[in-house]
């Protein structure tokens, strides 16, 4: 499904994915310094198997970020995975928020 046709799959991702932007280019800058465990909220990574630009080891290196859960989930696909697998993605959303 295209994401951009899924209001309520919009309106939930993209707060998520400015801030995972905005977290990306403040580490780039070293503007902040982040130290294990800094994060107590759970951390719900998604990848694609065939993506080059961001690998699961990649997504892995988050984990010690939290003192909360860290879980990890694969899709078949390349980086714009989430356009073929959006409704999967908000579920398993779903079910970490709202268990």
């Amino acid at each position: 499904p295209d994401i951009a046709k899924e209001p309520d799959l919009v309106e939930l991702l993209l707060p998520v994915l400015r801030s995972d932007f905005m977290l990306s280019r403040n580490m780039e800058k070293e503007t902040i310094a982040l130290t294990e465990k800094t994060l107590s909220c759970d951390i719900v990574a998604f990848s694609g198997l065939k993506d080059d630009a961001v690998t699961s080891s990649m997504l892995r290196q988050w984990e010690p970020f939290t003192r909360g859960n860290f879980s990890m989930h694969t899709f078949d696909g390349g980086h714009f995975f989430p356009n073929l697998y959006g409704k999967e993605m908000y579920s398993i959303m779903q079910d970490k928020i709202c268990p």
